[in-house]
Formats: structure tokens, C-alpha cells, sequence
């Protein structure tokens, strides 16, 4: 620093000289120390050792000018905020453990692949097994699916052309073992929009990313995007893992270099990424806090899918928007497993409930469950903090089985395929040997519309039952008796929009319901 007479001036520029090797955090690169976020970085030419960002490492400066002939490269799991302007390429390396599915997004403008470029080539992309120039390679769209490929779009090197990864755009990509994905692009222009849309079916979901070389955080992500992201069940980041399947998240960080699925609340509206947003982690994988809570696994062969239940002081049994988290529901998924809400139950499923504390003793969770018959499969939890006594308990309706997962998991090989609910439910309970109170059994019967003409009952047990249904102005429009064994579809007769009362009697007892036919 030069000090005047009546001035201050400070230097708070550093250029990489590279003296002693490429790490960044290393002070002896630099001309005036490891840049600070006030500092204008500057990468120049002409240097053997080339700056190298590691994969522990969060970088920061002001202004940054990368050279044409320098590299400036961000290994796995490295970050780096620009508060200004950046000029110059920057390498992003995205490490990818093995040859499955994953989804990425570009954490740098201007990278391509496809036609005569060499990037999928170098990054290891598979071709695919029926249609060799389909490469690993595909967007998302969720208009009326491909009769062969449902929701996803290939690229295909017939008539391919360059194409430019789209900034904030999620892909899911396939390599033909464990490689790095090698992103060379500019730092992004911050905030970074994409468009999400509500497509054909019902199908309002949309796979997106995170567009920076920095770790996003969820929650903050969530709350700035609010009015374009459902809300209610689905208010959540869904990212995909090989091994639990579509997670959704309302809280931690994105990876650099992550795609993730969101909802949408608008038919067609922007969800951006911006720097208040970005912060520099390590470790980030999957987040678990310290309140109470139950994880309800089904596994098949070597596959499994798992459910969440969290205790809190203020959880409900009704819909907790923000802490009930919607099960994706985006593509097919074989086997799955998922719970609905205790009340006002809408057939939503929630891959994550949230649940009061209070009151845990005589709760009664309907489980959903997907699954094909003749295989095996084999329900297992894992428990965290729950009040001393709790056991967790499996029951099946169909059998009158009762299963204490703490002790034991519960094996069946059903005889017909399953999809729903109304079978299998989740007890917590101090008993040992539980024995439910027939009052508390009806109570967890979920009754709801599927369609305008029909209306479901699951979590009936074995025995005659009987439902009536009633106008707003006590005129009975259905009476119809069957002999119950789980889920029963009623049909309805065609009803004017309303308020409805469905009174249902069983040997255990009578329940009333309210629906509304809109």
C-alpha cells in the first residue's frame, strides 16, 4: 500500500505466479497473497504450474481474468464465487463413481457435445443397447411421453449438431464406467434462469440444476423461487442416488455440477439461481438432524427404496407444507414405498412425513407399497431418538400379521402385484405384544375420491361392511354392502359438485367422513 498525504490507497489485487505448484490456498502462487472476495484475480500465460482449485477447497475473488492460454481447473467438490466480472475458461471436473444414471447439470456456460465435437467421446458417454446413436445423454420433458423412451429425449448422432449444455438445465447421463465429467465454460452470468412448465397428465415435473461452480443452498433456493414451486406436498429439491432412489430435500446444499427435479405451480415461469444463494461446503452428501425419527426400508434382490417419519413438536397429522415431502412421481419406479397423511388424507404420497410428537403412542401410518408378485420382499427401519419404550411395528391387514422391526424384519412374497395403500400400516407403541384397539384400527381407514366415479377405501379389515353416502342435505344418493379385505373401489353415481358425508359401518365400529366432488 502507497499512504499519501490525505489518502489511503490499498492493492487488493493478486496474480497467480505459480511459484511453487498448482494448489490454490497456497500463498506462495501469488503475487499479494490467496485471493480474498475483494481481490481482482488474474490468471496469466506462460506458466508452468496452472492453478488448481481442490476438491476441499472454496475460492473466492472480485473481478477474474483467466488468460486464453491458461487453465484454470475446479476439481470434485471445489467451489469458487466471482462477486464481479469473470473472463476466461474455467474447468469444472464432475467425478462420476460408476456407470449408472446420474444427473448432472453444467456449472459453466458454454460447454457442447454432439456433432463435431469430441466431448462425449472423451467424457466415456455410453451409446445406447437398441439404438446405437442414442447416446447417455437425455432431457427431460413432460409433455405426452415417447412410446419407447416415456419422459426422456436422447441425443442421437443422426443429423446431431453441436449443442450447447443449457446453464440451470438438468440432463441425466450415463458413462460406460467410473469417469469425470469435464465441464470448460465462463463463470455464469448470476442470477441464472430456466423455465419450468406443467406438461400433459398431470406430469408438472421438471428436471433442473445447479447452474454455478458453487454449492447451492436448498432452502434459500426454495424460498426465492416460491411462487413458481408448488407448494404444500412438493415444496422440495428432488435429487436422484442409485441407491435411495428420488430423495427430496427442503434443507443443506446442492453439489456443483447437480441436477435435481422440481415442481411446478406455474404452466410456464423461471426458477433462478443467484449469488445469495451460492456458499462454499465439504462433504456434502445426505443431511440428518437429531429429532426423532423412523426410516421404513422395502428391499427386493439388491434393490431398496425407503420412507420417513419425523417427529416434531410442531408437526400435524394433516399436511405440513415445507415439512411433508411428496414422493417424485415423475417416471415409472418398479418398487416403492411411501406413507399417507393421518388426516385429510388425499392419496398424496410422501417419500418424508412429518408427525407430531405428542400423541406418537397411538399413531397408526398408512404405508404404501409398489411391488411385483412372486419376488420377495422384506420391510426393514431404522429408528433415531424415539421416546424410551416406542417399538416400531409392521402390520399387515391382509395376513393379521404383526411384525416388530426392531427385533426382526418382515419377509412376504405376495401373489399378486400390489399398488397403494390399504394393506400394510406402521405402528408406534410401547406394547410388546400389540393388540389394536378395534376404535383405533377404523380411525386409520383412509376414505378419498380417486376420480369423479369412484371412491376408495383402504385399511379395511376382514368383515362386512357398509357405506352410505348423503348430500349436504341429508339425502342418502349410495348405499352398498360388501365383504371388506383391504381396499375396496366403490363406484359412484354421478354426483353435482359438493360437500358429501360417506358414513361407513364395519363390526368394529361406524366412521364418518367428509368429501367434496368438485
Amino acid at each position: 500500500q502507497i499512504i499519501g498525504t490525505d489518502v489511503e490507497f490499498v492493492f487488493t489485487g493478486t496474480t497467480w505466479t505459480g511459484a511453487t505448484d498448482s494448489v490454490w490456498t497456497d500463498a506462495s502462487n501469488w503475487s499479494n497473497g490467496v485471493p480474498t472476495a475483494s481481490a481482482d484475480v488474474i490468471i496469466p500465460s506462460g506458466l508452468s504450474n496452472q492453478p488448481v482449485i481442490g476438491s476441499n477447497t472454496g475460492a473466492v475473488g472480485n473481478n477474474l481474468t483467466v488468460d486464453a492460454a491458461s487453465t484454470l481447473t475446479i476439481e470434485a467438490g471445489g467451489s469458487l464465487i466471482v462477486d464481479g466480472t469473470s473472463t476466461g475458461n474455467i474447468t469444472y471436473n464432475v467425478a462420476i463413481p460408476d456407470g449408472s444414471w446420474h444427473q448432472v447439470s453444467s456449472p459453466l456456460s458454454g460447454e457442447t457435445y454432439g456433432g463435431a465435437t469430441t466431448w462425449i467421446a472423451d467424457n466415456l458417454i455410453k451409446s445406447g443397447a437398441s439404438d446405437p446413436n442414442n447416446r447417455g445423454i437425455a432431457t427431460y420433458q413432460n409433455g405426452t411421453p415417447d412410446v419407447s423412451t416415456g419422459p426422456w429425449v436422447y441425443y442421437n448422432t443422426t443429423g446431431g449438431v453441436e449443442t450447447p449444455f443449457a446453464s440451470g438445465t438438468g440432463y441425466s447421463m450415463i458413462a460406460t464406467g467410473a469417469t469425470t465429467y469435464s465441464f470448460v465454460g465462463t463463470y455464469p452470468t448470476l442470477p441464472n434462469s430456466a423455465t419450468i412448465t406443467q406438461g400433459a397428465d398431470n406430469n408438472n415435473w421438471n428436471l433442473v440444476g445447479n447452474a454455478a461452480p458453487a454449492y447451492i443452498d436448498v432452502a434459500a433456493y426454495i424460498t426465492a423461487n416460491s411462487g413458481n414451486l408448488s407448494s404444500g406436498a412438493f415444496q422440495a429439491l428432488y435429487v436422484y442416488t442409485l441407491a435411495d432412489g428420488y430423495t427430496g430435500l427442503n434443507s443443506g446444499y446442492i453439489h456443483p455440477g447437480q441436477a435435481f427435479f422440481v415442481n411446478s405451480n406455474v404452466a410456464s415461469g423461471p426458477v433462478s439461481t443467484s449469488s445469495a444463494m451460492l456458499s462454499h461446503q465439504t462433504g456434502v452428501t445426505f443431511y440428518k438432524g437429531g429429532n426423532p425419527s423412523i426410516d421404513l426400508i422395502i428391499s427386493e434382490g439388491s434393490t431398496s427404496r425407503k420412507t420417513s417419519l419425523e417427529y416434531l413438536d410442531n408437526g400435524t397429522l394433516g399436511l405440513d407444507p415445507g415439512k411433508d415431502i411428496g414422493k417424485f412421481n415423475g417416471v415409472n419406479i418398479p418398487l416403492n414405498i411411501y406413507t399417507n397423511l393421518l388426516e385429510n388424507n388425499e392419496n398424496i404420497a410422501f417419500q418424508k412425513q412429518a408427525l407430531p410428537i405428542t400423541g406418537i403412542e397411538n399413531m397408526i401410518v398408512p404405508v404404501g407399497v409398489k411391488a411385483s408378485s412372486n419376488k420377495e420382499i422384506i420391510f426393514s427401519s431404522t429408528s433415531l431418538n424415539l421416546p424410551s419404550g416406542i417399538k416400531v411395528t409392521l402390520e399387515d391387514r391382509v395376513k393379521n400379521v404383526f411384525t416388530n422391526l426392531d427385533d426382526s424384519d418382515y419377509k412376504i412374497t405376495l401373489s399378486e402385484p400390489i399398488d397403494g395403500v390399504g394393506r400394510f400400516y406402521l405402528h408406534t407403541s410401547s406394547k410388546s405384544a400389540l393388540s389394536v384397539d378395534d376404535n383405533i384400527a377404523l380411525s386409520s381407514v383412509s376414505i378419498y375420491k380417486t376420480n369423479a366415479s369412484n371412491l376408495r377405501i383402504a385399511g379395511l379389515q376382514q368383515g362386512n361392511t357398509n357405506v352410505k353416502l348423503y348430500n349436504i342435505l341429508g339425502k342418502q344418493v349410495l348405499n352398498s354392502s360388501f365383504e371388506a379385505n383391504g381396499v375396496k373401489d366403490v363406484a359412484l353415481p354421478q354426483l353435482a359438485t359438493g360437500v358429501y358425508i360417506v358414513q361407513l359401518q364395519t363390526a368394529s365400529g361406524s366412521l364418518s367422513k367428509k368429501i367434496i366432488m368438485e
